[in-house]
């Protein structure tokens, strides 16, 4: 027994891998935060990496 994001999980539910056995009125909240050190804004890759989390993050 788990507890797990549907975005995790979807197809697992959707061919009855996983049953879920519970709905719940409020799901729980998954916050995500990323921290970067002071001056590493301008760094190329870190900037692609919060690039693509932004963008997935409107998938979850």
């Amino acid at each position: 027994m788990t507890v797990l994001p549907t975005y995790l999980c979807a197809a697992e539910l959707a061919s009855g891998h996983l049953v879920k056995l519970l709905d719940v009125e409020v799901p729980p909240l998954n916050t995500l935060f990323v921290a970067v050190r002071p001056g590493m804004e301008e760094n190329p890759g870190v900037g692609t990496v919060r690039t693509r989390l932004l963008m997935q993050a409107g998938l979850w």
